[in-house]
């Protein structure tokens, strides 16, 4: 296993809940009746340690729940995936869900309870740092984190990089677009590898297209792969720009997309030793894969690695 011990995932765990197809935002009052509808564990850190596990990754979640019977049944939801969550902690507060609306052609809207999430820190820093060297840290859902701001997520990353360990960082979508860029960008000076979608790198850049978002991204870290919907993805790395594409499908709906390519991709390249081109086609595939599934489940390696044999 390329002498990596564990993946450990920290942020943002929740209740994804959501509706759809609702082909027009309802006048205030009145009922949409939408045809399907998902109710499952989900937040970016739960929806990346379950794809994790399905391939076979020992994962370590770092993150937390309510002290309500919904942040229960997540926990047994993610132990009985395979997922270590003794590192979890419940708090005093109820537990954090988001609602999904999906309108024809994909696009969604979402409506979340922060819930728990106000008072989450970055997990117990003195564990996270024993991970052996070569262990790989990725922070999920860092907008939604106030606590993991003012410093605490660079200082945490910073000792993650003296003891030998991979900083990822996926940052989602700050509420109402607004974040302080400065700060981030002292996050990144920390992060070995970075994993916004296109929206996400356009905001964090400040450029008005994806081509000028990923030309900046790479003066902003050592490497990035940005996650581009029904195109694919995006590497940058040392002034080299790859476009990895995908394979065109109908899915239902794409809640999660983004944080299965994040397992998978950090597997391939990590677990499996690939190149950077090779394991971002293997994320491309294995989120292609989860989200053509009904209900949702992640692909395990053997699944993935067919169906990217079967195009060959």
């Amino acid at each position: 296993m390329m002498g990596l011990a564990r993946l450990l995932v920290l942020g943002n765990l929740n209740l994804d809940l959501g509706v759809g197809d609702i082909p027009a935002w309802p006048t205030p009052g009145t009922e949409s009746l939408g045809h399907w509808s998902i109710f499952r564990t989900g937040g970016s850190a739960g929806n990346t340690a379950l794809a994790a596990a399905s391939l076979g990754v020992p994962v370590e979640l770092h993150a937390a729940v309510g002290d309500d019977p919904l942040g229960g049944w997540i926990l047994r939801s993610l132990s009985e995936a395979g997922v270590d969550c003794t590192a979890v902690r419940r708090l005093p507060a109820p537990t954090a869900f988001s609602f999904s609306v999906t309108h024809p052609g994909g696009e969604r809207t979402f409506f979340s309870s922060a819930g728990h999430l106000p008072f989450q820190g970055v997990g117990d820093e003195e564990r996270i740092l024993e991970a052996p060297s070569g262990s790989v840290v990725i922070a999920c859902g860092y907008h939604l984190l106030p606590r993991w701001r003012a410093g605490a997520l660079q200082r945490l990353f910073s000792g993650c990089r003296e003891r030998g360990l991979v900083t990822v960082l996926d940052t989602g979508w700050p509420p109402g677009g607004q974040f302080d860029r400065q700060e981030l960008q002292q996050v990144l000076q920390e992060t070995d590898l970075f994993l916004p979608n296109a929206d996400e790198a356009k905001l964090v850049t400040g450029a008005p297209t994806l081509e000028h978002a990923l030309r900046g991204l790479d003066a902003w870290v050592p490497a990035a792969v940005v996650k581009d919907g029904p195109h694919g993805a995006w590497v940058v790395e040392r002034g080299r720009l790859v476009h990895v594409p995908v394979e065109p499908s109908e899915p239902r709906e794409t809640v999660g997309a983004g944080d299965a390519f994040n397992a998978a991709f950090l597997y391939a390249r990590f677990f499996r030793g690939l190149d950077l081109e090779p394991a971002v086609a293997f994320g491309v595939e294995a989120a292609r894969l989860a989200l053509l599934s009904d209900p949702r489940r992640y692909p395990a390696t053997d699944e993935v690695v067919r169906a990217m044999g079967r195009r060959a």
